[in-house]
């Protein structure tokens, strides 16, 4: 799909935008995006939140903790 045809109303730059992570759309606009995806509001960020998750917990999980008497 072009980026003109996924945005619908919004400009192919708009879109562009969001793919390169400069632009952050609204939730309407996000809802509006993945309608043109055919993906729903909820599998979308059931998705974002598995790969959060994963790779807070990859990070954090391998992150040794710095004793509290070192500190100043």
């Amino acid at each position: 799909m072009t980026q003109a045809a996924v945005g619908g109303p919004f400009t192919r730059a708009f879109v562009c935008a969001v793919e390169r992570g400069r632009a952050l759309p609204s939730i309407l606009a996000l809802s509006i995006l993945l309608d043109q995806l055919d993906t729903r509001l909820d599998e979308f960020f059931r998705g974002v939140q598995e790969d959060m998750t994963f790779r807070y917990t990859a990070f954090h999980g391998d992150r040794q903790e710095t004793p509290t008497s070192d500190r100043r």
